[in-house]
């Protein structure tokens, strides 16, 4: 068995604690990229959801959106996601 010296040895670990960074790293990104996916998923079926219960309460003649009625809606249509996040917690 060959004998390394000292800078070698400190190389060494050096490099490994390099890789093990990177791979701690690496694998701390894979385990939060699904939650990502599954948040961004059920956000957009919320929203969703709450744009068809939006316009079931808006009656028909009220069709034409003008300024006040749009913002009108968009106020609904937060409220109403609020709604659902705060039931899902």
């Amino acid at each position: 068995m060959t004998k390394i010296t000292k800078e070698e040895r400190e190389r060494r670990e050096k490099v490994n604690r390099e890789i093990t960074r990177l791979a701690q790293q690496e694998k701390w990104l894979e385990s939060f990229r699904p939650k990502r996916e599954e948040k961004n998923r059920v956000r957009a079926q919320i929203k969703k959801k709450t744009i068809k219960i939006v316009k079931e309460k808006v009656p028909k003649k009220k069709k034409k959106l003008n300024s006040k009625l749009l913002q009108e809606l968009n106020n609904e249509i937060q409220r109403t996601m609020t709604l659902y996040e705060n039931k899902a917690k």
